[in-house]
């Protein structure tokens, strides 16, 4: 089995792409392949598709069964891809794969959400077959290709077999304020709703996460 892991990055957050080599070091399924599409962007505008269509026409024809989605500046446990890999094997190798909910934290208020859909799952913890050269793309300006390829690779009707929803956290989706944000508009200082929970304490970070990270997020509030 060759695993490949996927990095779209603009170079704006370079401090979060240097952590995400180090939560790549850490993983007890290492990679086979690892690739940062990190080209200049040529505009201001939102360019996350055509990383993802570029990297994974790279990677699969570099031979990899299973291509991740893993974002620059996202939290992932050490066991992410061997917990992931495991369940895609259990469900049967479908097509797409992820994690059935989000966790959203908010690093500069210590505020989180958990978005629940069982029936696909965010880019940044999905998982993808080289079904996904198939499909037709969204415009190269549309953020929401998670959208896309999980409506035309998962089955019809939708299923909960091409999720997996753990008890343990695997993954977190951090905002920060760093860099051009993805498809949502929860990054700033004042981007979250009423709908996220309070962690002034940091316990939701302090019994998931590794220490290393834990001191990371909190030296970028400095």
């Amino acid at each position: 089995m060759k695993v490949g892991v996927l990095i779209p990055s603009r170079g704006d957050r370079t401090e979060f792409l240097n952590h995400a080599k180090w939560l790549l070091d850490q993983q007890t399924r290492k990679p086979d392949e690892i690739l940062i599409v990190d080209y200049p962007p040529k505009s201001n505008d939102y360019d996350i598709t055509p990383r993802y269509r570029y990297g994974c026409q790279e990677l699969f024809n570099r031979g990899c069964d299973i291509v991740f989605f893993w974002e620059d500046d996202d939290w992932y446990s050490s066991e992410y891809i061997e917990f992931m890999l495991n369940s895609w094997i259990d469900a049967g190798k479908p097509k797409i794969f992820g994690i059935g909910y989000t966790y959203y934290y908010h690093i500069l208020v210590n505020k989180y959400r958990k978005f629940t859909h069982p029936h696909k799952a965010s880019a940044c913890c999905s998982m993808v077959t080289n079904e996904i050269l198939r499909i037709s793309y969204p415009k190269d300006n549309d953020p929401f290709l998670d959208t896309a390829m999980w409506k035309q690779l998962s089955p019809n009707p939708h299923v909960p077999l091409c999720t997996v929803s753990p008890e343990k956290i695997y993954h977190l989706g951090m905002k920060h304020g760093i860099g051009l944000s993805g498809g949502t508009k929860h990054h700033d200082k004042n981007g979250y709703d009423r709908n996220f929970i309070d962690d002034s304490s940091c316990n939701l970070l302090k019994n998931n996460i590794d220490e290393k990270s834990l001191i990371f997020y909190h030296t970028l509030k400095l």
